[in-house]
């Protein structure tokens, strides 16, 4: 797996992990991994601090562990049976989805803060989740179809009101465009000011 821009991260059959940097040289980050298994596999983050483990726990469900770039395991709840998870670019910051449509987040650089959730951010599955280049939003995709973001201002995450709370001037629903199937993959274009989702209903959208 990518680590950061330039390095890898290489997880053996016998579960060592290895960090091979960009001038070649090759450090055993992890030579114990209890939860090794052959259907587990690694992700690194993108700015190079941390790396996740992961193993299938059934169908579009994983079981996950945390890791420093040090081997050291940072403990969270919530993360057996998760969905979707991503971490911010800067690696400040981390968030996730589960099987249920609830959604967690994580400051990663206040460590003592404790994991927020947000229940029944979607109705079903967090099928996918990725965070804003600046890190201040959080976008979801979920098996009910629709896309949500979830943004940040200067003290607190911030709850966007749900479809079923939207009503126009006479009080009656307001319809939201979403997919016609789940959201499987999305992301944000460089600036941040679009959302690019792909959906199983064979379809691509950009959302401004």
């Amino acid at each position: 797996s990518l680590l950061g821009e330039n390095d890898l991260l290489i997880l053996e059959t016998d579960g060592v992990v290895k960090h091979r940097k960009a001038n070649g040289e090759i450090l055993t980050v992890l030579k114990t991994n209890p939860e090794y298994s052959p259907s587990q596999s690694i992700t690194g983050s993108p700015g190079g601090k941390y790396f996740v483990l992961e193993s299938s726990a059934g169908y579009k469900r994983f079981n996950r562990v945390i890791y420093k770039l040090n081997g050291e395991k940072i403990a969270l709840p919530h993360l057996d049976n998760s969905r979707a998870l991503a971490f911010s670019r800067d690696d400040a910051r981390l968030a996730w989805g589960n099987n249920v449509g609830d959604l967690f987040h994580f400051e990663l650089s206040e460590p003592t803060l404790k994991v927020e959730k947000v229940e029944a951010w979607h109705n079903g599955s967090v099928a996918s989740i990725a965070f804003s280049p600046d890190g201040k939003r959080i976008a979801t995709g979920g098996e009910d179809m629709f896309l949500k973001v979830f943004p940040r201002d200067d003290k607190a995450w911030v709850k966007y009101p749900m479809e079923k709370d939207l009503k126009d001037a006479n009080g009656k629903p307001v319809p939201i465009p979403h997919h016609a199937s789940a959201i499987s993959i999305l992301t944000f274009n460089e600036n941040g000011s679009k959302i690019i989702t792909g959906g199983e209903d064979n379809t691509l959208r950009v959302w401004d």
